[in-house]
């Protein structure tokens, strides 16, 4: 009998230690499970925030693309008036250079007959003074406009 009562209180400590592992591996999954409905709604958050601010771009998006239209509405407005503008520019240069060429040409005087502005009558050549520019090779009078920067006589 001592041996059936041993054995039927190793059965029953066999029972509860099994009965406390399963509670506390139990345990241990609510505990799992309460940390993985946690995330999950964190992330149901989360997904909830970008699908608000994809709306939000996909609204700007629809906005940016509606301006970019206008923009390209007016830029092939604007290339059409420049085209226009360019060619009105062209029939004035045309005109002004017809209109040039229809002017009488100055006819040159002799050189004898010339007399100088800036000498006076019966002057000597010798006693005229010439200049020339810095930079230049050719030979000014006094007063001449290409002589404002600076003049060196000869």
């Amino acid at each position: 009998m001592k041996a059936g009562l041993v054995a039927a209180i190793c059965l029953m400590v066999g029972m509860i230690v099994a009965a406390s592992f399963t509670m506390v591996e139990r345990s241990a999954q609510d505990k799992m499970i309460q940390v993985l409905e946690g995330k999950i709604s964190d992330l149901e958050g989360q997904i909830a925030d970008k699908e608000r601010q994809m709306a939000a771009n996909e609204k700007t998006a629809a906005a940016l693309r509606a301006d970019v239209k206008a923009q390209d509405a007016q830029l092939a407005e604007l290339r059409f008036e420049c085209g226009h503008l360019k060619a009105e520019l062209l029939s004035a240069q045309q005109e002004l250079a017809d209109a040039r060429a229809k002017l009488p040409q100055p006819k040159p005087e002799p050189t004898a007959a010339r007399s100088s502005p800036t000498s006076p009558q019966g002057a000597d050549d010798a006693s005229i003074t010439v200049y020339r520019t810095r930079t230049g090779s050719k030979y000014h009078r006094a007063g001449c406009p290409y002589l404002r920067k600076g003049a060196i006589s000869i």
